[in-house]
């Protein structure tokens, strides 16, 4: 009868119940898988968890990690970019554009009035790089707790006025002021 290796034996000298493949005592002959085993004396492989840190100190470092992540992605969001005065204010009512404005090109605040089909009436004021409504007759006044914009991004948007305010990057070869 040809002898076998013993593929599940208990290893005495291993830890934490690992696996050991024995060389069979006498004549060996080629195993199973097509290896010569003459040459191998012992092999012990042990069991080991990926996660070898502590549970708490794991959940530690992935919360730090999410807060630093967050913490990126809100200063992209809402960190004021530099340069944000080459933008152009774009004033629309009921999806027409009504004004466009560079909001470079103004040294002192500017405002003025832009009054709706029912006669609704939203007050803004350009200052130097930026844009926002001081005061609206709509019964919320969440567009002039907007406050003002600088950069691209968030519009201003007065929706009982049906008022759009929204900032975009402006073209070298572009027009000053467009008004219709």
């Amino acid at each position: 009868m040809k002898k076998r290796w013993n593929h599940k034996v208990n290893n005495p000298a291993a830890s934490n119940g690992a696996w050991s493949l024995k060389r069979p005592k006498g004549n060996a002959s080629i195993g199973r898988y097509g290896i010569d085993p003459r040459g191998i004396r012992q092999l012990s492989v042990q069991a080991r968890s990926l996660g070898s840190l502590p549970a708490g100190i794991t959940a530690v470092l992935i919360t730090l990690m999410l807060c630093l992540i967050l913490g990126i992605s809100l200063n992209a969001i809402l960190a004021p970019s530099s340069g944000g005065t080459d933008c152009v204010a774009d004033i629309y009512q009921e999806g027409e554009l009504l004004a466009s404005f560079p909001l470079d090109g103004f040294d002192a605040p500017y405002r003025f009035t832009v009054t709706g089909e029912n006669g609704c009436v939203n007050e803004l004021e350009i200052r130097s790089g930026s844009i926002g409504m001081v005061s609206a007759d709509c019964p919320d006044k969440l567009c002039v707790h907007q406050g003002f914009i600088d950069r691209p991004g968030l519009p201003i948007v007065c929706l009982p006025n049906r008022l759009v305010i929204q900032l975009r990057k402006a073209d070298p070869e572009e027009i000053d002021v467009i008004a219709r």
